[in-house]
């Protein structure tokens, strides 16, 4: 409306949160796939709600309530460590796994399906992927 726009012109900043520290901030689990034939989804997503479950950031909130609605068990993590402004590190049962944004991969050069990114982001979702050593084991969506 025209009062808005002209407030606006008087603007320095603006802040923007995606992932919803500044609003509402409820995020669901929309679709959690294994990129690695040696793990199932499911291993997957125990793997992701093990890590997140030492975390506060609105996103592991959301990982651990499906996890919880499901009854999905899953295990206390070690040697956690915030990766500021990409995700987190630690251990779970002795693997060393990191949970990381799209961001953190191309970085890093992980190779990583960006279509399959895509797919999902364009749906509104926040990707978050799973590393296990040096590749990307799994990938979760969370709108």
């Amino acid at each position: 409306n025209r009062e808005a726009v002209e407030i606006a012109q008087h603007l320095n900043y603006v802040m923007m949160d995606k992932t919803g520290t500044l609003t509402k901030g409820v995020f669901t689990v929309n679709h959690c796939e294994s990129l690695d034939s040696q793990l199932t989804d499911d291993e997957v997503f125990q793997l992701f709600a093990s890590l997140e479950s030492a975390s506060n950031h609105p996103l592991a909130r959301g990982i651990i309530e499906y996890a919880k609605s499901k009854d999905i068990k899953f295990e206390n993590p070690e040697d956690v460590h915030t990766i500021s402004g990409v995700g987190l590190e630690g251990k779970v049962n002795g693997k060393s796994i990191k949970i990381v944004n799209a961001s953190y991969l191309k970085k890093h050069q992980f190779k990583y399906d960006v279509s399959l990114f895509t797919q999902w982001a364009q749906k509104g979702n926040s990707i978050s992927y799973l590393i296990e050593g040096n590749s990307v084991v799994g990938f979760i969506a969370q709108g």
